[in-house]
């Protein structure tokens, strides 16, 4: 009831538009000699450059990315364009308002608003099953999703005409008319395009659904402005590189294919404060009983660790299997499973309390700092190659074959190193620190491809046997009580 967003912030029009916050923040930014900002909001930014409406940032002679591996993945979602139910429904509650507000008295304005819930709740009903993402084109082969795609864009439309009387009156009725304008247009090329460049997908929830287009090829997008002569551009992430040294698909990605690269050593004595462990006996990754297994083959780890440790997932399906395990288990942990509260409380109660088990999938494989004791035991469940459903991946595969490539080695493979160095990396934060890292992926042994992954880790002691690794836990409280 008080925010105001980008959809419907009147601007400079506004009689607070001096007071704003925003405003003075965007101000002191113009006159700054140092920006510090996040990959979003420099997306937001190239996505506005995009539209032809000026910019949000100011001019800069050198831009640095810290945890640059993010950059293409933010950046696919800001110079892409999308429509969710929830702007439409916003749109039409806006509407309702601002007349209830400012009473233009324009004939036939609330009833238009009414015809686009009932569209939108009725092309809903039609995409069928919730929390799916897939290919537009998968929906659209279905009369049944195109009747009901016209019927919405039909009544999206319905309202422009008196919303264009309307908007006379205020400015409130000013900006939903043109988002109502911008809505029509996205909906009309999600439904006409025939563009190589785009992927086009929807992704469904329990009452809503998002339609989306993607850039096929982001490095050529971001091309267009990282080539940028007049600046210097620094990337820098600890995960950029696979194999080694090898920059190649990061600089795919980012378009950027002949950007001067260097590769730093790091500064922790993994040899010494670490081990890798591979469990035997562990069945395909693939199989339903793998995530049983390997809870069965950690159980000794965490008792030697006394818990103190994260279990990373690479599927919520894997996380809830594990969570019933422990605790039919009675093991005795503090479990702190990744939803049951935010982020920031899960790990504030993780450095405090003794015996925690933090669970967690995607959201915890990076960005996590927790330096120290305690976390020193980190378990992930398989090489985390990205899930072969999702509409973006399966676009960017054909489009690499297509090509002459190979979509496993050429885009696959490199993505789930990256992704595992994340993972990894959760372990040494710091030049004390010790700890066992668990891998429970015999594939990574037993492939070909397992050497990438093996490659590109930190060098790491690796064992297969169980009593190494509950032994460097007895070795390191002996050493800690011996210095004690």
């Amino acid at each position: 009831m008080v925010t105001s967003t980008s959809e419907n912030c009147i601007g400079g029009k506004c009689d607070l538009y001096d007071q704003c916050f925003v405003n003075k923040a965007r101000k002191q930014a113009l006159s700054a000699q140092l920006v510090v900002i996040n990959h979003h909001l420099f997306c937001a930014d190239l996505a506005l450059k995009e539209t032809g409406f000026g910019s949000l940032l100011p001019g800069a002679d050198v831009v640095i990315f810290d945890e640059a591996h993010q950059l293409p993945n933010v950046a696919s979602m800001f110079l892409g364009t999308n429509i969710s139910a929830n702007q439409l429904r916003e749109l039409a509650r806006d509407v309702r308002l601002e007349e209830q507000e400012a009473g233009s008295g324009v004939s036939g304005l609330v009833p238009a608003t009414e015809a686009i819930e009932a569209r939108v709740t009725e092309f809903r009903q039609v995409l069928g099953e919730s929390g799916i993402k897939t290919e537009w084109q998968t929906h659209m082969d279905r009369h049944e999703v195109r009747d009901a795609l016209d019927a919405m864009i039909e009544a999206v439309d319905q309202l422009t005409e008196p919303l264009k009387q309307a908007a006379v009156v205020t400015e409130g009725m000013s900006r939903c008319f043109e988002r109502a304008n911008t809505f029509a247009e996205r909906l009309s090329e999600l439904r006409d395009a025939r563009s190589d460049d785009t992927i086009r997908w929807v992704e469904t929830t329990a009452k809503g659904m998002s339609l989306h287009q993607t850039p096929l090829h982001v490095g050529r997008v971001l091309n267009e402005y990282l080539a940028d002569p007049d600046k210097s551009w620094i990337f820098t992430s600890a995960t950029l590189s696979v194999g080694g040294e090898d920059f190649r698909h990061y600089l795919d990605q980012i378009g950027l294919p002949e950007a001067q690269t260097q590769f730093y050593p790091s500064p922790f004595d993994f040899e010494n404060q670490a081990l890798l462990y591979v469990p035997q006996g562990l069945p395909d990754p693939r199989q339903r009983e793998h995530t049983e297994t390997l809870l069965e083959k950690i159980l000794p780890v965490l008792a030697a660790s006394g818990g103190r440790a994260f279990l990373l997932f690479t599927s919520h399906r894997a996380l809830q299997i594990a969570h019933k395990f422990l605790q039919d288990h009675d093991t005795q942990y503090t479990l702190l499973v990744q939803g049951s509260a935010p982020r920031a409380r899960l790990l504030e109660r993780f450095r405090v309390e003794p015996r925690a088990v933090l669970l967690g999938t995607a959201s915890f494989w990076e960005g996590v700092d927790v330096r120290g004791e305690a976390l020193s035991l980190v378990v992930i469940d398989k090489l985390p190659f990205a899930a072969p459903d999702d509409p973006v991946l399966q676009a960017r595969l054909r489009a690499i074959e297509e090509a002459g490539g190979n979509p496993f080695r050429d885009y696959q493979l490199p993505a789930a190193v990256l992704a595992l160095k994340q993972g990894v990396g959760r372990l040494i934060r710091d030049t004390q620190d010790r700890g066992v890292l668990v891998l429970c992926d015999p594939r990574i042994l037993e492939k070909n491809y397992g050497k990438v992954f093996l490659k590109s880790l930190p060098p790491i002691p690796l064992t297969r046997y169980l009593e190494a690794a509950v032994g460097f836990f007895q070795d390191t409280y002996s050493a800690g009580a011996g210095s004690a």
